[in-house]
């Protein structure tokens, strides 16, 4: 692919592409500036929020629970969070998995906090305060599909309470210790390698940030055409917290690819991507964690990560045996399923 005409048609100052199989990398594109006021160019080890795409690490870490018998998916979740059942009724663990459950779905965008307030900073009461004051069930489960970072905050609570370790720890240890360069993923920023996520100063959204942040707070004039965000931490990190380099996702990637897989077994691999059901037995368009997709008659799992200053996606084609993944240091705001375009090239060959 041509890194340098992509990113400037994504309009990012930086831009990380990869398509890899389980055990190797077949294709990369990299172009542009971690940071638009330095002139060293990122690299595979520059750093990127991945926001929503951490859902898929969250499912991963229910689905190794439910192998060690610690839960099961058919179970009520207010079974392993009472204080919470007045607003899961009726709501499965599979249903927060599957974002079935009825959940609304506040606007996050102010969900976050400065780096150096990281120290202090109080998760659990976090997820305390807003699911107590923010949660409501709008329908009833399995109606419909409707996403919420809610059913997300939930999961990252029951994975503390089933498996006795904060959110964090527990997918540090159990997850990304697993992987070939788990070091390269995880949930803090390392000063020297940050990536400056970036806000253009002409969009419409621009103005918007004045009303959904405190600006004078999180943001900051970085050159003629970009506003900076200062480095934070999302509030809740089971719905989007995790922070990768394009090393850091290559090694989650081949994990899922891998065979036998480090992270679940084979049975758990297929339930994790196995795609859902709705009640009244239609397609959820999802599977556990992961969004379901097709291009060029190719299905596909699929994730994006969007917020304030980065943009993610990431992709399995599991009758392909690849994946393959975006990183953008720009504000993204919905699901473009750019990778449909990115690895449209290659996908035309494979059926050639």
């Amino acid at each position: 692919m041509d890194a340098t005409l992509w990113r400037t048609r994504l309009q990012s100052p930086s831009l990380q592409y990869g398509r890899l199989h389980a055990h190797g990398i077949e294709a990369t594109g990299t172009d542009g500036w971690g940071n638009p006021a330095s002139p060293d160019p990122a690299g595979d080890r520059t750093q990127y929020a991945l926001f929503s795409a951490t859902k898929t690490a969250t499912a991963i870490a229910v689905l190794q629970l439910m192998e060690a018998g610690r839960l099961q998916l058919a179970e009520p979740a207010a079974d392993y969070l009472p204080q919470y059942a007045a607003i899961l009724q009726g709501v499965s663990v599979r249903h927060l998995l599957s974002h079935q459950s009825g959940l609304n779905n506040p606007l996050p965008l102010s969900w976050i906090h400065l780096a150096e307030q990281e120290a202090g900073f109080d998760y659990a009461g976090f997820a305390r305060r807003i699911l107590q004051a923010k949660a409501r069930q709008k329908q009833s489960p399995g109606r419909r599909m409707a996403y919420s970072n809610l059913n997300y905050l939930l999961l990252g609570e029951l994975i503390a309470k089933v498996s006795g370790k904060p959110y964090r720890q527990y997918v540090r240890e159990q997850l990304l210790n697993r992987l070939d360069a788990g070091e390269e993923i995880g949930f803090r920023w390392d000063a020297e390698r940050a990536a400056v996520g970036c806000h253009s100063r002409r969009a419409f959204s621009a103005l918007l940030l004045r009303y959904l942040l405190d600006r004078k707070t999180y943001l900051y004039r970085l050159d003629g055409r970009w506003l900076g965000f200062r480095p934070n931490y999302l509030n809740g990190p089971a719905y989007g917290g995790l922070i990768a380099s394009a090393r850091g996702l290559q090694a989650y990637l081949q994990a899922l690819l891998q065979r036998p897989s480090p992270l679940l077994s084979e049975p758990g691999l297929r339930l994790l991507l196995a795609g859902q059901q709705l009640a009244n037995g239609r397609p959820a368009g999802m599977a556990l964690g992961w969004f379901t997709g097709s291009v060029h008659g190719h299905p596909y799992r699929c994730h994006a990560g969007g917020g304030g200053g980065f943009y993610s996606e990431i992709r399995l084609y599991p009758g392909l045996g690849r994946a393959s993944y975006l990183l953008l240091n720009r504000s993204g705001f919905s699901d473009r399923r750019l990778l449909d375009r990115l690895d449209g090239p290659w996908l035309a060959r494979v059926d050639g």
